[in-house]
């Protein structure tokens, strides 16, 4: 909560900061409540919720205001919920800035990248407990210790440095140091997280390589990706750089196109090849077009269980 010697707006950005983080996780909140938790009054907190009628917010027959559409929980990150609070606090100096204009801006955002269908989003119940919990050991810098499950199954504990808390093409991920390496954790293959009395002191260059950062693989060793896209796909990938370091090699007579881009991990690529079966193939490195074909068929034996994050003793 902003202190006293906060300026009015700065007080105002901050309350719809941790508004709009509340909805975004999928919460219902009571007008009642908030007044009390910031201190301002009930019609100071619904002049604020509407600031925020770009958003499909709806008041249930309990009092409480929720998000309508599941599309828009848990898919924004703090920084893209500090910049939208800070664009609808500043609605009524500047006329320009109007519901219709900051609804578009949100729809741009929560569909950056995508293409034929929307990213597949995580459920909310595999990294919410997880995420208010790290979300307070990163303002306190406070260490963390978890048990992660790797996409192998080989499952260590690790106790690292939280700095940033990421959203990549629909999950969510913890951005740490861990024996001076930063590294990116899946929210959802953490299990037994548990808050160190320890701090440590942030890393100013680690801090900002985070929060600039569009890949959850940071800083590690890439390789080249080669892919044929065929006809029914090629329009999309030829008005948009659908894949991070996208090139286009060759268009065949057919309209087939041969890209190539960079990544650290098939897991990189994967995501955005699924959206386009049956119309693209990994041609590079060999085993990649393997390895996804043996995900699908897990997928429709049924064998695609996943994990959730959870807390632990400490």
């Amino acid at each position: 909560m902003a202190s006293p010697a906060d300026s009015p707006h700065d007080s105002l950005a901050q309350r719809l900061t941790e508004i709009l983080l509340a909805l975004n996780l999928g919460e219902a909140l009571d007008i009642g409540e908030l007044a009390g938790r910031f201190k301002v009054s009930k019609r100071t907190l619904q002049r604020d919720l509407q600031r925020l009628a770009f958003l499909p917010l709806e008041r249930g027959e309990d009092g409480r205001y929720r998000l309508t559409s599941p599309l828009h929980l848990g898919r924004l990150e703090l920084r893209d919920l500090r910049r939208f609070a800070e664009l609808a606090g500043a609605a009524a100096l500047f006329p320009a800035l109007d519901a219709r204009f900051l609804r578009e801006l949100l729809d741009a955002r929560l569909n950056r990248g995508l293409s034929i269908q929307p990213m597949p989003v995580e459920p909310p119940e595999l990294w919410r407990e997880a995420f208010h919990r790290l979300r307070t050991a990163i303002g306190e810098h406070r260490r963390v210790r978890f048990d992660y499950t790797k996409r192998t199954g080989e499952r260590k504990t690790v106790t690292v440095d939280p700095y940033w808390l990421m959203h990549r093409d629909g999950r969510w991920y913890l951005g740490a140091v861990d024996a001076g390496q930063p590294k990116a954790y899946a929210l959802a293959q953490i299990a037994a997280l548990c808050l160190l009395p320890e701090g440590f002191v942030p890393d100013v260059a680690i801090q900002a390589m985070f929060e600039s950062e569009d890949s959850v693989w940071i800083k590690q060793k890439k390789i080249e990706v080669a892919l044929l896209v065929a006809p029914p796909a090629a329009g999309y990938f030829q008005r948009q750089k659908l894949l991070a370091a996208q090139t286009l090699v060759k268009t065949f007579d057919d309209g087939s196109l041969m890209l190539t881009t960079h990544a650290a991990d098939a897991e990189q690529v994967l995501p955005i090849v699924r959206q386009f079966l049956p119309h693209i193939r990994i041609l590079k490195p060999e085993g990649w077009q393997a390895q996804l074909e043996a995900q699908l068929l897990a997928y429709v034996h049924g064998d695609d269980a996943r994990g959730g994050a959870t807390a632990g003793a400490c």
